[in-house]
């Protein structure tokens, strides 16, 4: 045996010790350095597999990313269907037309809500109550008024303000009320109207579960030279100044006042958003909607006309 064969022979003698777990001297091989450099290279390829099998079983198991709940239908049928429900703000400047959100009717389903567009000979604010039923975005039903013969909700506050809770009482306030007498959600305005020489004031009312519209109390104011003559209804009846006061006072007191909060978008902003521009600001809008009991008495709008009229 030559000397190359004999390192061989040691080197592979110690590998094998390696493995089967000699440990006294007689079966052990000389000590090499050959070998011991050979064992050692041995041990060192094979950790980075062990390593390298390891981060990728932790690479697998990383939770995945959590998922995006899925937008409202109202949400994603008003950014589908822009071509419907812009064609009636057509009238005004884009910059006064606003959108938002509300469940105008306190049934559980928000309605997308534009406007005003200003019409008529005295200026209107109209607005536009647009409802999402089976899986389509439609025009509600009761913003329509047959008087106008047009979609018309002319009582809502003007110019992009939101629904009044501030009790005010001025002519463009909408508030919402809960009526204690028969259980139903109304929301209360006053309208104002006249000329030179007549005046008229009136209180409307929507109400949210028979979704209907009208006028609950007014006065009308007739000038004649420095005199004023004023004919006070209840409803659709005439009655004197102390049955009014009285059937008010009644009506307001079965009243619980509501505050309600919207966020409106402006038209003019929305028409030069992108897709993902208007998709984030329509949420924001959706997820604004809130109403909740007040504080306070309830002060339907003719309180001060009511506080005149003697007993």
């Amino acid at each position: 045996m030559n000397k190359k064969t004999m390192m061989i022979s040691l080197a592979s003698a110690m590998v094998l010790c390696s493995f089967s777990g000699c440990t006294d001297g007689t079966d052990a091989a000389p000590e090499n350095p050959a070998a011991q450099e050979i064992t050692t290279v041995s041990e060192t390829t094979a950790a980075p597999a062990e390593t390298e099998t390891t981060t990728s079983v932790t690479e697998m198991t990383e939770p995945a990313e959590p998922e995006e709940p899925p937008l409202p239908g109202i949400v994603v049928s008003v950014m589908a269907n822009q071509n419907l429900w812009e064609g009636d703000l057509s009238f005004s400047e884009p910059s006064a037309v606003h959108l938002w959100f509300q469940d105008v009717d306190i049934d559980g389903a928000v309605e997308f809500v534009t406007g005003p567009v200003i019409r008529g000979a005295h200026g209107c604010n109209t607005y536009y109550v647009w409802e999402y039923k089976n899986h389509t975005l439609q025009r509600a039903a009761y913003s329509y008024d047959t008087n106008m013969q047009d979609s018309t909700v002319n009582v809502w506050p003007g110019s992009g303000g939101i629904l009044d809770d501030t009790g005010t009482q001025q002519p463009s306030d909408f508030r919402l009320f809960f009526n204690n007498e028969n259980g139903h959600f109304q929301y209360l305005n006053i309208s104002q109207d006249g000329n030179a020489t007549t005046s008229y004031t009136g209180l409307d009312m929507f109400d949210c579960t028979t979704k209907t519209r009208s006028t609950i109390f007014s006065l009308s104011e007739l000038y004649t030279g420095s005199t004023a003559s004023i004919t006070y209804q209840a409803g659709d009846a005439n009655v004197t100044p102390q049955e009014f006061k009285a059937q008010y006072q009644t009506y307001a007191d079965s009243l619980t006042p509501y505050n309600t909060a919207v966020l409106q978008l402006r038209f003019s902003d929305y028409a030069y958003w992108n897709d993902a521009e208007r998709q984030r600001h329509l949420m924001n809008s959706y997820n604004a909607w809130s109403y909740g009991e007040a504080l306070g008495e309830a002060m339907p709008g003719l309180n001060g006309y009511a506080a005149t009229i003697p007993d």
